[in-house]
């Protein structure tokens, strides 16, 4: 899942009774109107059916119903599609009762909240998706200080660091940040896709288009030289 503030949450609300789709696609609008980086749509079983079938669907948050109107398949089966295509997807049930002809737990779902009854827990089960978000957020940031001014920037956005004569200086795709400390202090602060090239530089595995024994080719172009030390850790 995307992280809060690194990219839009997306949070769809499906259900085939167009009045509970859209009552509640409302409700949680206002809810979470607040909340930077938080898109809530509304769709219907058919529509997500198709984005899944046309490898469109991007959702973070699925909120559906587990009987539809007018299909030939039900929640658990959407969502069992869903499992497949976006594991990390949280699935959450809102429904008016569990039928006893289907079994939610062949599914991986987030909760399931029977309407009416329940409506402040699915906000709450949102709430703590959201949050979840928010802290993974925090985990994947890190503190550039340099010359009295201290810049915090997300980690995916870092392609790679280099030490260069005596600066460190971090590269993004819009700008190069600097900082005196050692490289070994930042790789500590740094997710596990970051890895030590050469006494110099660190690399982020996410940019890595290509690499031999000796050079990193980076999907821009950028090439990175890849000392003799790290060549065994770095094929690993």
């Amino acid at each position: 899942m995307r992280p809060v503030g690194m990219a839009e949450m997306k949070i769809c609300v499906c259900d085939s009774d167009i009045i509970t789709r859209v009552k509640t696609y409302n409700t949680l609008k206002a809810k979470f109107a607040d909340v930077k980086d938080v898109l809530i749509v509304c769709s219907t079983p058919y529509d997500i059916l198709f984005d899944i079938e046309d490898e469109k669907f991007d959702y973070d948050v699925f909120i559906t119903d587990i009987i539809f109107i007018d299909t030939r398949f039900t929640g658990v089966e959407l969502v069992k599609k869903i499992n497949g295509v976006a594991p990390l997807c949280k699935c959450i049930y809102y429904t008016d009762q569990v039928p006893g002809n289907v079994d939610i737990y062949e599914t991986k779902h987030f909760n399931c909240v029977i309407k009416g009854i329940q409506d402040s827990r699915l906000e709450k089960c949102i709430t703590e998706i959201i949050n979840e978000a928010v802290e993974a957020r925090k985990n994947n940031t890190i503190k550039i200080k340099f010359d009295r001014s201290v810049n915090i920037i997300e980690c995916s956005k870092i392609r790679f660091i280099r030490i260069e004569n005596r600066v460190t200086k971090f590269y993004t795709d819009k700008e190069v940040l600097y900082e005196y400390k050692p490289l070994s202090q930042i790789q500590e602060e740094l997710p596990d896709n970051f890895i030590r090239c050469h006494n110099a530089i660190i690399v982020n595995r996410n940019y890595i288009k290509k690499f031999n024994r000796s050079v990193i080719t980076l999907d821009d172009g950028e090439k990175l030289k890849i000392g003799r030390r790290y060549v065994s850790s770095f094929e690993e």
